[in-house]
């Protein structure tokens, strides 16, 4: 998806949001398809910490101000997901 579709964009702001965006549609369909745990709060956002660490210098400037800075050719993404375990084994008592 990234390669494909976002390779090469201009990084502005809102291009930053709709591959946030499109991204969590991604880990939406990987829960609905089974692949990720469905109660899982599976998401991405833009890394505010990342980002001012990538600028140095952030006196002054507010979260949203770090959060929409020019960051040249990256994008930084913090979030989260669990994996949908799969059974893998039995354990059975009969009783008799």
């Amino acid at each position: 998806m990234f390669q494909d579709h976002f390779t090469g964009m201009a990084n502005s702001f809102q291009n930053k949001c709709i591959f946030t965006s499109s991204f969590n549609e991604y880990l939406a369909d990987l829960a609905h398809q089974g692949a990720l745990n469905r109660e899982f709060d599976n998401h991405c956002e833009l890394d505010v910490d990342a980002i001012a660490e990538y600028l140095g210098d952030i006196s002054g400037m507010s979260e949203e101000q770090i959060r929409q800075a020019d960051t040249k050719n990256f994008i930084f993404l913090a979030g989260g997901i669990r994996f949908q375990d799969a059974i893998e084994d039995l354990k059975f008592r009969i009783y008799i």
